[in-house]
């Protein structure tokens, strides 16, 4: 599992994101670190606290595996 601690400033610059592009935000993270040799879910955290969302929209607590879905061919 890869922890991603992010500043404050990570919510801020989100705000106004639309469901859609925080889901994109998210799984582009979490898409590009699952290829890491080891790595096969990623969690989120401001300050040490899981966030419960970014934007509003993607519940964050817990962990993240990829969604390859959401990769275009």
């Amino acid at each position: 599992v890869v922890m991603l601690n992010f500043s404050s400033q990570l919510i801020t610059k989100c705000q106004g994101f639309s469901p859609a592009q925080e889901r994109q935000m998210v799984y582009s993270l979490v898409n590009t670190l699952t290829q890491l040799p080891g790595v096969r879910r990623v969690c989120f955290f401001i300050l040490g606290d899981q966030p419960q969302s970014f934007a509003g929209a993607l519940y964050l607590p817990g962990d993240f595996m990829p969604n390859l879905d959401l990769i275009e061919n």
